[in-house]
């Protein structure tokens, strides 16, 4: 599904910009793409048992996502734009 615009039920937080997209793994792996910043970031992991109680897959793919888009922007305010 597109990050178009805000939507109920996606992966994606709704910090990332129109355009982002990512894939998910059966394992908890993520692979989140965002064309804006020109980056790319891939989440590793390799669950093979049950999720502990209370967790929430959305709630962590999309703080994967939020996290990732934070840090990009503090790397841009640190960033030399001089030619």
């Amino acid at each position: 599904m597109p990050q178009d615009r805000p939507r109920s039920f996606t992966e994606l937080g709704p910090e990332l910009p129109a355009g982002s997209y990512q894939s998910l793994g059966s394992t908890g792996c993520a692979c989140l793409v965002i064309p804006e910043k020109e980056a790319v970031a891939v989440r590793m992991y390799n669950q093979t048992g049950p999720n502990p109680g209370g967790y929430s897959y959305l709630d962590d793919i999309r703080t994967f996502g939020s996290t990732v888009y934070g840090c990009l922007n503090v790397i841009d305010l640190g960033a030399d734009r001089s030619p």
